[in-house]
């Protein structure tokens, strides 16, 4: 008889519970987004082996755009944007959190061009692609200053970065500013490279950025997630094949040749490189920070200055 009813019995206790369990009580996942980048790569590898466990969850989405959008429109707890990224949103009136800066491009975001065209100076009046909401605008207008033009020089197309080899096909863009892994898809013999990362001023910095509710809410998950992303990191970058790259080269879309020679174009950052960023009275990060607000600002890609606010949060570096 207690066989017969024990489990009926424990299955009607659990189901009260589910609906008499106030629904603040119960701990929602920490979401996180993430776009197509080899420096993304440790974070997906990370969920994949199961070290983040099941209280996080760890969205794919196709261009940095979308990952930007989703942290705006408060689908995503954390997500992995560009610094230009962040100053967008903060001059918009987003309040953030920046926990870490993961990695910097070192030629992985470049600007290219069909041939014949091969200076900065031959693209006056010529149509270049690129993702109005991602980090290619701040790439284009730097190439663009240094050729002493300006966004009004040239004939901007709206794109996301997957669709750059078919406009280049058609004839539809003479340039674009491309991204990894789609720079070393459409860096042909056809195509010449005219600007990349190396040579901006003020780097092209990728950074954790958490909503300034998960920052206090998800903090063991946010240490779980830094410290697999380190680990992945090492594994990524032991030099040989490693556990899980069947997944990262399908995603990335490379042999693995490729994919190693291409760890040269973005250079992930030590705890004691962030330290150096991030901490102090004046931090750097602020200072490159008000650098490309004042540069985006220049150009009216964003509404106004930065907010005179609290954004950088030393608390997972220690």
């Amino acid at each position: 008889m207690i066989k017969q009813t024990a489990v009926p019995l424990c299955a009607l206790l659990m189901m009260l519970g589910v609906v008499l369990i106030p629904r603040d009580a119960v701990k929602p996942r920490m979401k996180v987004a993430l776009s197509v980048w080899p420096g993304s790569e440790p974070l997906v590898l990370a969920r994949d082996s199961g070290m983040l466990k099941g209280q996080t969850r760890v969205l794919e989405m196709p261009w940095a755009s979308a990952v930007t959008r989703a942290f705006d429109d408060e689908v995503v707890d954390v997500a992995v944007m560009t610094l230009d990224a962040v100053c967008l949103l903060r001059a918009e009136g987003h309040r953030l959190r920046v926990l870490r800066v993961l990695d910097q491009s070192t030629g992985g975001d470049a600007l290219i061009a069909r041939q014949p065209i091969s200076t900065l100076n031959e693209l006056r009046g010529k149509r270049v692609g690129v993702d109005f909401q991602g980090t290619g605008m701040f790439l284009l207008i730097n190439a663009l200053e240094q050729a002493g033009m300006t966004l009004r020089d040239i004939e901007t197309v709206p794109l996301i970065q997957p669709e750059i080899e078919s406009l280049f096909a058609k004839g539809d863009i003479d340039a674009a500013v491309a991204s990894e892994p789609w720079l070393s898809q459409v860096s042909t013999e056809g195509t010449s490279r005219l600007f990349d990362s190396k040579a901006l001023k003020t780097p092209i910095y990728r950074l954790l950025v958490a909503s300034e509710q998960a920052g206090g809410q998800f903090q063991p998950e946010i240490r779980a997630l830094i410290k697999s992303m380190e680990v992945m990191t090492a594994r990524l970058r032991s030099g040989g094949r490693f556990e899980g790259a069947g997944a990262v080269l399908q995603r990335q879309k490379v042999p693995l040749p490729q994919f190693i020679s291409g760890l040269e174009r973005w250079h992930a950052l030590s705890t004691e490189e962030n330290m150096a960023l991030m901490a102090g009275e004046k931090p750097r990060l602020e200072e490159l920070a008000r650098e490309v607000a004042a540069q985006l600002l220049r150009h009216g890609l964003i509404p106004g200055p930065l907010p005179a606010e609290t954004w950088i949060d030393l608390q997972f570096l220690q």
